[in-house]
């Protein structure tokens, strides 16, 4: 077995920023800073013009709110973030829940592509890994046990990591730039044992140029793990279509087996040929 480093997010101390709070500052993790564009001269791109309808096709689809109300809404999503906020540095996760998801309902659609609502959104999944991190320890404290059985049916061990991952996917929908987005989206994916997609979440990060060296120490532990992982489930899906095959084939007194596949070393390319009794063949297709 791989061994990994633990990285499972820890409440022992937590600071602020203009966004939030960072669960992910603790001493055994780094801290993921936002990454700054520098500014490259502009290339001309295959398809950019196809690229400009699509764009200009989704801002037309999404509908007006006048820009006074919006600001309204943003003031009032950012007061619920202000007071998630405190409640979140007193260690009240669920209280912190709350008016995060308060903003999310009286701040503006997620639609309108408002940095507030990613924020709001990346803070929810922050309360849900405190909540997990608590949830581990104290398995039937009341507010842990408040927050699983108040909002839906799944009540898994592993139900706040699922939550993490859906707010986390959320902010992403609305700012792809959010480096905290993955980060979070990232750890609870490896806890989830998704091995795939926290590689894909930690290697976003860096693609977006912040990268430590405990990322980068991440993602060498999660490629060959990530790998076998792919192998595994690609097998086991070619397991269940050659099922179906033989399933279908067995009407006719034929199974898979009956088909040999050989490769053109020259080309690459393959010949499938039915085979019956151990000799003969016929019926070559490319």
């Amino acid at each position: 077995h791989e061994r990994l480093t633990h990285i499972t997010p820890t409440v022992r101390r937590t600071t602020t920023s203009m966004d939030g709070p960072l669960v992910e500052e603790v001493i055994e993790e780094p801290t993921v800073e936002e990454s700054v564009e520098a500014d490259t001269p502009e290339v001309e791109e295959e398809g950019k013009g196809d690229k400009e309808e699509e764009v200009k096709e989704e801002e037309a689809s999404i509908p007006f709110i006048d820009p006074e109300e919006l600001a309204a809404m943003v003031a009032v999503a950012t007061g619920h973030k202000g007071e998630g906020n405190s409640l979140y540095l007193a260690e009240d996760f669920v209280g912190a829940l709350s008016a995060y998801k308060l903003g999310l309902e009286q701040g503006p659609p997620a639609e309108q592509k408002q940095k507030i609502t990613a924020i709001l959104h990346c803070n929810i999944a922050a309360c849900y890994l405190a909540l997990q991190n608590a949830r581990a320890s104290q398995p039937s404290a009341p507010q842990i046990e408040e927050v699983i059985e108040g909002e839906d049916e799944d009540d898994g061990p592993d139900s706040l990591y699922k939550k993490v991952v859906t707010h986390c996917t959320s902010s992403l929908e609305v700012d792809n730039s959010y480096n905290k987005a993955y980060f979070r989206r990232g750890i609870a994916h490896r806890a989830l044992k998704d091995y795939r997609g926290a590689l894909k979440d930690f290697e976003k990060i860096i693609e977006n140029g912040a990268p430590t060296a405990e990322l980068h120490k991440w993602v060498r532990e999660l490629k060959p793990i990530a790998k076998k992982q792919e192998e595994e489930e690609r097998d086991k899906m070619m397991g269940e279509l050659k099922g179906l095959g033989n399933k279908f084939l067995g009407l006719f007194g034929m199974s898979l087996d009956n088909f040999q596949a050989t490769q053109d070393p020259n080309t690459g390319s393959y010949s499938v040929n039915f085979v019956q009794g151990g000799a003969g063949a016929s019926g070559e297709s490319e």
